[in-house]
Order: C-alpha cells, then structure tokens, then sequence
C-alpha cells in the first residue's frame, strides 16, 4: 500500500518542502514578503468581517427601530416582539449567536495575523515546552 501512496508523497514533498527552500535560498526576501503577503490577506480577512457585523447590526438597529416606533401597521410601542415570548428569545439568541461567532472569527483572525507576523511565537513556546516534557528535562 506503501509504494501506491509514494508517488504522490514525492510530489507533495517537492512541492511543498523542496521548491520553497530552494525559493527562500535564491532570495533571501521571499519570506518576508510571504509573511507580510498573508499578514494582509489575514487583515482584509478581518476588515471583511467587520464590515459583514457593520452591515449586520445596521440590519439589527432597524428591526429594534420599526418594533420601537412603529412600522405603519402597529401603533408605535406595540412590540410584537413581547407577545410571544419564545419568538422574542429565539430573536435574541440568533443575533447573539451570529454576533459571538463573528466576535470569535475576529479574534482568531486578528490573534493568528500577529503571530504569523512574529514567526508563531506562541506555537514555539507550546512546542518547546511540549518537548521538554516529553523528553524529561
């Protein structure tokens, strides 16, 4: 089963160890310019999001206006949200799931942005200390 699988280990091999060492060799620039490649793709990343929670509480803002003040239909104050108080909570606890799950999406992103930017140094604690527990010193 092993030589089935070797080609495309090979290939896998060359492509992602060989042709980037030989790339970091040749210019000693390509990691930095990578590392500062994916600190910006990482930011539009973020900045995407936070335009999505932008557009997302505008939405949140005009629903609690038209339930404040009145949508033409219900007299202002009728809050119809109040009146059924399962489709209150449901409408609470939706836009603060979306609103938490883009809040952790944020955080991860901007966390991992600025440790890609320090060469991981959080993962290379993690793994020291990993390693000197596993080989007991």
């Amino acid at each position: 089963m092993e030589r089935a699988w070797w080609p495309s280990a090979q290939l896998l091999s060359l492509l992602c160890e060989d042709l980037p060492d030989c790339f970091c060799q040749k210019s000693p620039h390509v990691p930095w310019v990578l590392s500062w490649l994916s600190f910006y793709l990482f930011g539009q990343a973020l900045f995407f999001t936070l335009v999505f929670a932008n557009g997302l509480l505008a939405a949140l803002s005009t629903k609690v206006v038209t339930y404040l003040v009145g949508d033409g239909v219900q007299p202002p104050g009728a809050m119809e949200i109040l009146r059924d108080p399962l489709r209150g909570f449901a409408f609470v606890y939706i836009y603060y799931g979306v609103f938490r799950v883009i809040e952790m999406f944020a955080m991860s992103t901007w966390a991992t942005m600025w440790e890609m930017a320090h060469d991981f140094p959080t993962v290379r604690r993690i793994m020291s200390g990993r390693l000197a527990a596993e080989t007991g010193s």
